[in-house]
């Protein structure tokens, strides 16, 4: 049987994951990397049981999403409450990520949408999990996808033919 490894040892194993996922979710590398510290700072208080990296790696998944959903939902408050005011909202940062046009293309999708993309494609979950995780039915899940797979094709850039 092999011997428990320590909380630092699969938060180290987990870490490239959960942070691709962050910033898939937020299109922005400081805000993702603030997701993660986040989620890893709820692990820490309340590790999930059994503490291995399937585990840890689903919770902070879950974890990850929901707290973006979170800081989405404040954020469009907030804008909100500027525009009522009369004042402009601050721009969010641009990407400048290799894959600047694809963040765009995410950064395009609702809140609900880019979570189960990233999560259907990114971490390759079956719908169904998916649903588990975001606590949304299978149906939900399916329309979400079928619509963001939609805006996606209608933003991203056309791939070249290879010659």
């Amino acid at each position: 049987m092999a011997e428990p490894r320590s909380f630092e040892e699969v938060v180290a194993a987990v870490y490239p994951r959960a942070r691709a996922i962050a910033l898939l979710a937020c299109r922005d590398a400081d805000a993702a990397q603030d997701l993660v510290q986040e989620a890893l700072a709820r692990a820490v208080r309340r590790p999930p049981e059994p503490l291995t990296e399937d585990v840890l790696a689903a919770w902070l998944r879950t974890t990850i999403v929901r707290l973006s959903i979170r800081r989405w939902r404040r954020a469009m408050r907030e804008t909100t409450a500027l525009l009522r005011l009369g004042r402009e909202p601050q721009p969010a940062p641009a990407a400048t990520a290799p894959t600047e046009d694809l963040l765009k293309a995410l950064g395009s999708l609702s809140p609900r949408q880019r979570a189960c993309i990233v999560l259907r494609y990114l971490e390759d979950l079956p719908e169904e999990e998916v649903g588990r995780s975001l606590g949304l039915r299978l149906g939900t899940v399916k329309a979400h996808l079928a619509q963001a797979r939609a805006r996606l094709r209608a933003r991203l850039p056309e791939k070249p033919e290879a010659p």
